[in-house]
């Protein structure tokens, strides 16, 4: 139903509770963030705090 992030020795991890596909997470730098990715962030973290 959704996709889980864990940490394995300084590394990132996706893990699709579905399939149980694998993936690593790169992340970047990234120099402005948009406007609709910072709604949505914050949207994510607004709702993560009323549960």
């Amino acid at each position: 139903m959704g996709k889980v992030v864990i940490t394995v020795k300084d590394k990132y991890f996706l893990i699709d509770d579905e399939t149980g596909e694998v993936k690593q997470v790169i992340i970047q730098d990234k120099q402005s963030i948009s406007n609709e990715e910072m709604r949505e962030i914050i949207k994510y973290l607004v709702s993560k705090d009323k549960n």
